[in-house]
């Protein structure tokens, strides 16, 4: 589990590092972000926008239209951030099954090398799973 929240610090200093604009949701940014909580978490709920990053813009501001355009330009954002973000020693991909229909959300799958693999958890993931998206409805 050390490891495992080695990664995920690593993935958010990362993500931060490179000029994205991040928000967080959820019970991470009780526990990363104010030390709120003592909690574990693998998943990591945030909202990510472009920021400074060079070359990528964020998405038309369409995020509530269910309108065929507006969710292929939301989906096409959401591949064009997983090959933009970077984690040293990391392999970031998009997780197929991670999009809700209108393509509000999307899901990152940063995998990483495990030092100790033989000896985690089951139930553990061997990625952090990155679950950003916008529910402004």
């Amino acid at each position: 589990m050390v490891e495992k929240d080695y990664w995920v610090v690593l993935t958010l200093e990362s993500i931060l590092a490179q000029g994205f604009d991040v928000w967080f949701k959820g019970g991470t940014s009780l526990s990363k972000g104010f030390g709120l909580i003592e909690r574990f978490s693998e998943d990591v709920d945030l909202r990510i926008d472009a920021g400074r990053v060079s070359g990528l813009v964020d998405p038309v501001r369409r995020w509530t239209s269910d309108k065929p355009a507006a969710v292929r330009e939301r989906d096409a954002w959401f591949d064009r951030l997983a090959t933009t973000v970077s984690v040293s020693g990391a392999h970031v991909r998009r997780d197929p099954d991670g999009s809700d229909r209108a393509c509000r959300s999307g899901w990152l799958e940063v995998r990483f090398p495990s030092c100790v693999p033989s000896v985690a958890p089951s139930p553990m993931r061997p990625v952090v799973l990155i679950k950003a998206g916008r529910e402004d409805r």
